[in-house]
This record gives structure tokens, sequence and C-alpha cells, in this order.
């Protein structure tokens, strides 16, 4: 994973483009994959805000590393 991608999957939220980035798909694809609830995005205004959460389980990336029990 490049270091874009982690920046983007370190944030909270992300934009429409940098989701379209992080899975390989178009923009308009991203668009009808939130229309079918694929993806969760919440729209304010004309942005789209896409929580980076969703996506990282999407991607089976963990949020956290897991400390070794001793």
């Amino acid at each position: 994973m490049d270091e874009e991608a982690k920046a983007t999957l370190s944030k909270a939220t992300c934009s429409l483009d940098q989701a379209a980035a992080l899975l390989g798909l178009s923009r308009p694809s991203i668009v009808e994959a939130i229309g079918r609830g694929d993806i969760e995005a919440r729209k304010f205004g004309r942005k789209w805000i896409i929580p980076t959460a969703p996506l990282r389980r999407m991607l089976r990336i963990e949020d956290a590393p897991k400390a070794n029990a001793a």
C-alpha cells in the first residue's frame, strides 16, 4: 500500500475521489455503490463524505495493531 493510501485511511473520512483511488474504481462506480448501499457515505450539500472505517473493513485492513497478550 502506498503512502497516499495509508494517509487517507488514517483519517476518519475521505472524499469520493480518494475512495475511488483506494478501491481502484471510477468516481461514477463509487456513486453507484453508494446508491446501492455497498459503500457507506453521507452527503453534505454537494459533497460526499465517506467514513474510512468501513473502507478499511472492506480492504481487510486492521484499524489498529493488536497488542500481544503477555
